[in-house]
């Protein structure tokens, strides 16, 4: 049966006085509770606890993932060290002489170095590191030093270039002779 307007307009009244008194009583047992309910002192020192042991975890679940990636490039720099640094076996018998080496580490520069390394190496010290890579293979004493060096300078790539030194290194720990081997003098510039 329709509500005529009259009928409406006092169920409107009703459900304002309703609403009121439901307000009175949620005011009233606020009131009488205590007001309005404070956190927990304890509770909310154990969330921070929490968080503060979650941002401990997260630091150092980083640190381990990290050092887990350092040492998988070191390793990884290991095995290509040891792929690269091999003579061959038997030597041939044109094998490479310390200043052939060195002409390789000057095309590995050049090939693997970014301009500005390589305008670096052309302006100060290409040279004298070439030198230096002679006289270092020439005091390993072994031809299987320098089949080494340039075996590891013409296959190395340009993740290498600032383990150059290494992988010169690694080819005298392998080969080199406490006593020396004359086939490895370098010919006298001139």
């Amino acid at each position: 049966m329709p509500l005529d307007a009259p009928t409406c307009a006092k169920f409107g009244h009703v459900r304002r006085l309703i609403v009121s008194c439901s307000l009175a009583v949620t005011v009233a047992s606020i009131a009488c509770d205590g007001g309005i309910p404070q956190p927990d002192p304890a509770k909310a020192e154990a969330e921070e606890a929490k968080v503060d042991e979650e941002a401990l975890a997260r630091r150092k679940a980083e640190r381990e993932a990290k050092q887990r990636e350092k040492e998988e490039a070191e390793e990884r720099l290991i095995a290509e060290k040891q792929r690269l640094c091999v003579a061959p076996d038997p030597m041939p018998k044109d094998a490479p002489s310390c200043q052939q080496v060195a002409e390789a580490h000057d095309a590995y520069i050049r090939r693997a170095g970014d301009p500005d390394t390589v305008a670096k190496w052309d302006e100060g010290g290409g040279e004298e590191m070439t030198a230096m890579t002679v006289v270092r293979c020439t005091q390993a004493g072994s031809s299987k030093v320098a089949a080494c060096q340039k075996n590891a300078l013409d296959n190395a790539g340009k993740e290498l270039l600032p383990h150059v030194n290494d992988l010169l290194q690694t080819c005298i720990d392998k080969y080199g002779l406490a006593g020396g081997d004359p086939g490895v003098v370098p010919p006298k510039p001139g």
